[in-house]
């Protein structure tokens, strides 16, 4: 039986009055180094957007403000 090893990576942008982007926010910037993740074998099996509504501003819902990156690789014994 195939056993898999799992690594999640969560990227989330501010948001500013009524839920704005900042001016310089830039995703390409911010993801996780891809080509370094692949040497190790980690493989790119979904990226999940998400609103995240935080007690202190709610002005967000509906707005993308994360993403969580999800990659497996074989579980090494």
């Amino acid at each position: 039986m195939t056993k898999w090893e799992y690594f999640s990576f969560r990227q989330t942008r501010s948001i500013v009055a009524k839920g704005m982007i900042p001016p310089k926010f830039d995703w390409e910037k911010e993801k996780p180094d891809l080509k370094a993740l692949g040497e190790q074998g980690w493989e790119l099996v979904a990226v999940v957007p998400s609103s995240g509504v935080y007690p202190v501003n709610a002005n967000n819902a509906g707005f993308t403000n994360e993403m969580t990156w999800i990659f497996k690789r074989l579980a090494r014994s």
